[in-house]
């Protein structure tokens, strides 16, 4: 083919194609609305199905999270008003290890059996290091002491 021929079918093609182009005022539409579904979605995801049902720590027994889905197990600690009760009660009912969800549905894995406190600080400390938002929440309360320390793994070689 020569060019000559080869422009009339780009042409051609090119002509046919712009018949059913959209305009740009449809895409940037368009392209908002599912960006901002894909947000929703991606965060419905994470927040909810993942923390729920996917998350590793749900293998652990753990109270039912309430009805409010964002809130976890919150509301029923929070009816204690500061009573260890809700704590108590689900130590006796899953045994010495079970998942709590916090707010946004964070799973927290509560150990209360001594053996296995003693257990995860002397063997496996590095296994279960605290999260860095528990760090800073606790040393505001607390201050930099024993509870909110960690050894950094470099540091005790």
């Amino acid at each position: 083919m020569n060019e000559v021929t080869l422009k009339i079918i780009r042409k051609n093609v090119i002509g046919y194609f712009e018949k059913w182009k959209p305009s740009e005022k449809l895409n940037a539409t368009l392209a908002a609305k599912l960006g901002l579904s894909s947000v929703a979605a991606y965060f419905l995801y994470k927040t909810v199905l993942y923390r729920l049902y996917l998350h590793p720590a749900n293998k652990i027994p753990g109270p039912h999270v309430g009805w409010i889905p964002f809130m976890g197990n919150f509301f029923q600690i929070l009816k204690a008003d500061a009573d260890p009760s809700p704590f108590i009660k689900w130590a006796e009912q899953y045994g010495g290890i079970y998942t709590v969800h916090y707010y946004w549905n964070e799973p927290r894995v509560v150990v209360s059996d001594d053996k296995l406190v003693k257990q995860i600080l002397t063997s496996q400390m590095y296994d279960f290091e605290k999260p860095v938002t528990a760090s800073k929440a606790l040393s505001r309360i607390l201050g930099n002491g024993l509870l909110v320390a960690e050894v950094n793994k470099e540091e005790e070689k």
